[in-house]
């Protein structure tokens, strides 16, 4: 019996296996393969190729248009093999940016300084393909524009006092120092100092009443000033400088401190109050960068430095901002237009070149 039962089992597998064309079978069982993605290639066409920011007045700027329609693209500057810094932007469906957007965009990978500088853009962006409901990430190829930056810093009233030297061609360059707001004879300057130089001060771009070891001379930050009439510089470095010019009043007072600069105000950690938390790094070399500590919070930015004369509860009367990376100093204006920043970043500040960048 048991033997009946195991040949009737290999009968039916039998039946089952030598049916070659496997016709009794269902169709085989699949997914159907999806349809190919349409081809998102980006290709934008630039509309700019240079921007000169000294003459410049437009409010938006149309950087480029592109064959693919998005809400906004995201532009990737970068520069020239002498910088690796880049810089992220973001353009509208048109490919327009706010001009003081791409002013300071070039600051940050270049620095300031009045030379023109070579782009390179490359341009990302979210496509909606409508045939499939999902978005897709595609990017071009990169193009190239030149910009302009205005030199130097900004003075939102004019300087009172100048400084020039043997570094300067003896009155070629005047370098203007930063008036005091509220005190019209008062001006400080950030400044690297090379050891043996020479300088004096003058109340304007032009010899005639100027000065220099005459002066009463206050040095705080070893310095270790010397000389007859001009200034010699015994230590090289960084210096805060302060200078009183009241000839027919309290006299001529030039003070050397350490160049303290501080974050206070809604991004500082300390928030209104000057404290060694909020203090910048100073750098070793002369085209170093002043680099802040990073924003404890999203915010209006505002630094300051401390004056002798003024004490830190008038901070106010010399504090600065970075405005389309300028250094834009008060001075004796009003309050000034505040720029917001984001918990994180850091400011970095070039005082040779008058620079400034949030990133």
């Amino acid at each position: 019996m048991m033997k009946k039962i195991l040949c009737g089992i290999a009968l039916v597998a039998g039946l089952v296996s030598c049916t070659e064309d496997y016709t009794d079978w269902k169709a085989p069982q699949h997914n159907d393969a999806e349809e190919p993605l349409p081809k998102t290639v980006l290709m934008v066409e630039p509309t700019e190729s240079a921007i000169d920011f000294t003459a410049e007045t437009r409010e938006v700027i149309q950087l480029f248009t592109a064959n693919l329609q998005a809400d906004e693209y995201t532009v990737i500057l970068s520069g020239d093999e002498t910088t690796t810094n880049t810089a992220t932007l973001t353009a509208n469906s048109h490919g327009e940016i706010a001009a003081t957007d791409i002013q300071a965009a070039v600051a940050e990978v270049y620095g300031g300084g009045p030379d023109e500088r070579t782009l390179r853009a490359k341009v990302l962006a979210k496509i909606f393909i409508e045939s499939q409901g999902i978005y897709v990430n595609t990017e071009s190829e990169s193009f190239t524009f030149k910009a302009k930056l205005p030199a130097g810093v900004i003075f939102d009233t004019d300087p009172v006092l100048f400084l020039t030297g043997n570094n300067y061609g003896w009155g070629a360059t005047w370098v203007p120092l930063v008036p005091v707001n509220g005190h019209p004879t008062l001006s400080w300057i950030i400044i690297y100092l090379h050891a043996g130089e020479e300088f004096k001060f003058a109340p304007q771009q032009d010899w005639g009443g100027d000065f220099g070891m005459a002066a009463n001379i206050v040095d705080n930050a070893g310095m270790n000033p010397s000389g007859d009439n001009n200034i010699v510089v015994g230590n090289p470095g960084w210096y805060l400088i302060e200078v009183n010019n009241d000839p027919e009043g309290e006299g001529q007072t030039v003070t050397f401190s350490k160049p303290n600069i501080y974050l206070i105000g809604n991004t500082a950690a300390a928030g209104w109050s000057i404290d060694e938390s909020g203090l910048f790094t100073v750098p070793d070399s002369e085209n170093g960068q002043f680099v802040s500590p990073a924003f404890a919070n999203d915010g209006e930015v505002r630094m300051c430095v401390i004056l002798d004369a003024v004490g830190t509860g008038d901070w106010w009367r010399s504090e600065f901002i970075v405005m389309n990376g300028q250094i834009d100093y008060r001075a004796g204006g009003g309050d000034q237009a505040r720029v917001t920043v984001s918990q994180g970043q850091r400011c970095y500040l070039n005082f040779s070149n008058g620079s400034g960048v949030y990133k």
